[in-house]
């Protein structure tokens, strides 16, 4: 892959790129050569959004407790165990506040369940894998999603996570939790994006969350639905791809 990227940056060529500041990426690669920003064009993972059909902007009627949804994989670079732990914080300053629910599988799930266990965590629930066509029944009970990002050097340039097709199309606020240069969650303005990833950050994102209105909630998850649409949905991807390479071969 290197040696046909490096053929086409010396033939002018343009490149697709899946990571959204391929840019950098490549300059770090290729660091002897000057990259015009116009020869990267972006493309990410993406979904068609009528798969959501069922999803619709919030009630704006106050319900506790709050729940806070994860959707995905367990393992170690999801950083679940700090969610989890973040949610053990708030379960001793603010009992009955706040629920935890996560959706999933992974190498982790057992060292989840047992750390939930030992320290007597009441507000965290772990549920099995639920399949992609029965999701947003699960997702309709939801008030804000929840991930957390791990620092291995991956996410430098960007991230293209599978859970955000999910969570973007929720029309739910978003709670993210570690740094990465390229955030789609503060671009969108579809909740929040808080750092370094530790319990204690987790605790205080849900509270600050939570303290802006119902109103100003509604609308971040309006924000990402809106987003999603613009830059994700699999037809104006397709048609993105389409001019790429329209304009290599013409």
């Amino acid at each position: 892959y290197n040696g046909l990227e490096k053929g086409f940056l010396d033939r002018g060529v343009d490149l697709v790129a899946r990571k959204d500041d391929q840019l950098n990426f490549i300059q770090c690669k290729y660091i002897h050569r000057t990259i015009s920003k116009s020869k990267i064009e972006w493309i990410p993972n993406g979904m068609k959004s009528e798969r959501y059909k069922l999803m619709s902007p919030m009630s704006n009627r106050e319900n506790n407790p709050k729940k806070i949804l994860y959707l995905g994989a367990f393992g170690l670079v999801n950083s679940c165990a700090v969610i989890i732990d973040g949610a053990a914080i708030l379960d001793q300053e603010m009992p009955g506040k706040f629920e935890f629910h996560f959706y999933g599988d992974g190498p982790e799930k057992n060292n989840m369940k047992e750390k939930l266990s030992l320290l007597g965590i009441q507000n965290v629930k772990i549920h099995d894998l639920v399949p992609k066509n029965q999701i947003q029944e699960v997702m309709l009970n939801a008030d804000a999603f929840i991930h957390a990002i791990n620092d291995y050097g991956v996410y430098r340039y960007g991230l293209s996570l599978n859970k955000f097709n999910d969570y973007f199309n929720s029309y739910r606020p978003i709670i993210q939790i570690g740094h990465c240069n390229y955030d789609h969650v503060t671009l969108a303005h579809a909740g929040i994006t808080r750092y370094p990833l530790s319990a204690r950050t987790v605790a205080d994102a849900v509270k600050e969350l939570f303290n802006f209105s119902i109103e100003e909630r509604i609308e971040m998850g309006k924000n990402g639905k809106k987003y999603y649409s613009e830059n994700f949905e699999i037809s104006k991807l397709a048609e993105k791809l389409q001019s790429v390479l329209s304009s290599i071969v013409s």
